[in-house]
């Protein structure tokens, strides 16, 4: 529903190769790059749950200051990058005119236990529109700034924390490594 919203705000030029907003759908997907974050202050052992699966997991905690400066500060080419809040809304409750990028920051109510905040870069272009686009884009974000801490499973195995604390030094990272649901820090291992 959101994505027609969207499609109806949208003009579309009469030569555009976009029929419908099935087909818009399909050209924002290809074109759209989510980096996707938890925003409690606390961990929640149901995200773990559901998207560290695997006891050998890792999270990245940084700030909101952080992501935004980090952001800020890359190169994209003239792409833009959009940091916001997801809006947790069933499709027919939502009302106004929509952005193209607006279906990227909207989940059904059920999913409002994660409290996710997203970046999205979009190489979406309505004058040129694309499908053949990469799976990903590389851009250069400083990670030794924007990464306040690497917290492992909480149900790690021991040498799996201890490796990741191994390559954490070895990247120069500066956060500390700590076993996640409040554990203590990680020590290395000789």
């Amino acid at each position: 529903m959101a994505i027609e919203k969207a499609y109806e705000s949208f003009s579309v030029a009469e030569d555009s190769p976009i029929n419908d907003a099935n087909d818009f759908q399909e050209y924002l997907c290809k074109n759209a790059y989510l980096s996707c974050w938890h925003k409690n202050v606390d961990e929640n052992m149901v995200m773990w749950e559901l998207y560290g699966r695997d006891s050998n997991s890792v999270a990245i905690q940084t700030t909101v200051g952080k992501l935004k400066s980090s952001i800020s500060k890359i190169d994209s080419g003239g792409l833009e990058f959009h940091l916001k809040n997801v809006q947790y809304s069933r499709a027919q409750d939502v009302e106004g005119r929509l952005n193209y990028s607006a279906p990227f920051f909207i989940k059904r109510p059920h999913f409002s236990f994660e409290q996710e905040a997203r970046i999205l870069l979009s190489t979406y272009s309505a004058y040129a529109p694309t499908k053949d686009t990469p799976p990903g884009i590389t851009v250069d974000l400083d990670l030794v700034e924007a990464i306040q801490k690497v917290l492992v499973h909480p149900d790690s195995h021991d040498w799996f924390a201890k490796v990741v604390k191994s390559i954490s030094r070895k990247y120069g990272l500066k956060a500390s490594v700590e076993n996640g649901v409040y554990g203590n820090k990680i020590e290395q291992g000789h």
